[in-house]
């Protein structure tokens, strides 16, 4: 077997063109890096710690948003259509008993109905809120007292 041997010149060649690359990556590299120390390059604890600022910033943003507005519940009329609906109580004392006991009462329906509809006038009283009907004594269709 026979080996091929390459002309010295050649590989005199190879290596000057690998080194002549080399040399012109590795300034590359250098003038990257001189360029690099002229701009800040924040460490990665930096970034974190501005993540967290911004994080409760947000959050306190968030937080006094929330509280400053007033609740949202329904009109007098939807909110009395669900609490007829319901067919849970008789009258107030039933209601707030209801309420005391923690009961998964709807957001939009407020807690004290007589409080926040009296801001607005809508209020006309537990009975009409519950859907009560009082029957009237002096009804003249009434047949109480008929003695049948």
């Amino acid at each position: 077997m026979r080996r091929l041997q390459r002309p010295l010149n050649a590989v005199d060649k190879k290596d000057e063109e690998s080194s002549s690359w080399e040399e012109d990556l590795q300034g590359l590299r250098q003038k990257e890096l001189i360029e690099e120390e002229d701009q800040y390059v924040p460490s990665p604890w930096e970034d974190e710690l501005q993540l967290m600022i911004f994080k409760r910033k947000l959050e306190a943003r968030w937080r006094s948003s929330f509280w400053s507005k007033p609740p949202r519940f329904l009109p007098y009329d939807k909110c009395r259509a669900w609490a007829i609906a319901q067919n849970m109580w008789t009258d107030k004392k039933e209601w707030v008993q209801w309420i005391a006991q923690g009961e998964m009462k709807p957001s939009i329906v407020p807690s004290d109905p007589e409080r926040y509809y009296r801001q607005f006038d809508t209020w006309k009283g537990w009975n009409d809120f519950l859907g009560i009907v009082k029957e009237d004594a002096t009804d003249p269709n009434s047949m109480d007292g008929a003695g049948i």
